[in-house]
């Protein structure tokens, strides 16, 4: 799958090995247990198990997650390409349990 930072600007492409370092700014102020950090932290791991996702081929974040001004406030936007819209809906709920309280809007683009 392919992660973008928004869809109007590639990032590099995401690989199913490692996890790839944080694509997102910190300012030097956010300590380790900053709200700021833990909604990156929460895209991250979002991030990382929609990756098996059946189907999806591109990942697009955007919002204030994107241009690096996230706060403990932000939610996280993202756009989930797929070529079978089936099987991700099955698998999508799933998924974002596996990382926690997730709320969804699915729709078709």
């Amino acid at each position: 799958m392919r992660l973008f930072r928004n869809p109007l600007s590639t990032c590099p492409a995401l690989g199913r090995g490692p996890r790839p370092e944080t694509f997102w700014r910190q300012s030097k102020n956010q300590g380790a247990e900053s709200p700021e950090v833990r909604v990156q932290e929460l895209a991250e791991r979002l991030i990382e198990a929609l990756r098996s996702l059946p189907g999806a081929t591109e990942l697009h974040v955007f919002g204030s997650l994107a241009a690096g001004t996230a706060d403990a406030y932000s939610d996280i936007d993202l756009h989930v390409l797929t070529r079978d819209l089936d099987a991700s809906r099955k698998a999508l709920l799933p998924v974002l349990e596996s990382v926690g309280a997730v709320r969804t809007e699915l729709g078709n683009a």
